[in-house]
């Protein structure tokens, strides 16, 4: 009976700990991708390519528009992959019980 308890305890902390590590690392993963968003345009700034469309006719609301555009879709494609990763490989944590819905929430 003891055994059983510690097999079964080992099995439910091996579990959880494998979550806790995949999620820790998805969000690292997720900060370094959210933190690429400044580079173009600091590098538009820096380089005066901004300034460059900004005298040549393009509207404020369409430059910021299209920024927005771009970052939307550099989001949601990595996003996607994690969800696909998530659901290919079974993790655990994230598929089993009531959890499955926290996965396909980012759908």
């Amino acid at each position: 009976m003891l055994l059983l308890l510690i097999l079964r305890l080992h099995q439910m902390l091996g579990s959880m700990l494998y979550g806790f590590v995949f999620a820790y690392v998805m969000s690292f993963g997720m900060s370094f991708l959210l933190s690429t968003f400044i580079l173009l345009p600091v590098k538009e700034r820096s380089s005066g390519a901004k300034h460059c469309q900004m005298i040549s006719g393009v509207q404020p609301s369409t430059y910021w528009l299209t920024m927005f555009a771009v970052n939307i879709v550099n989001f949601v494609i990595p996003s996607l992959c994690v969800v696909g990763v998530v659901e290919a490989f079974a993790v655990e944590p994230y598929v089993h019980g009531y959890n499955v819905w926290s996965v396909h929430a980012g759908r």
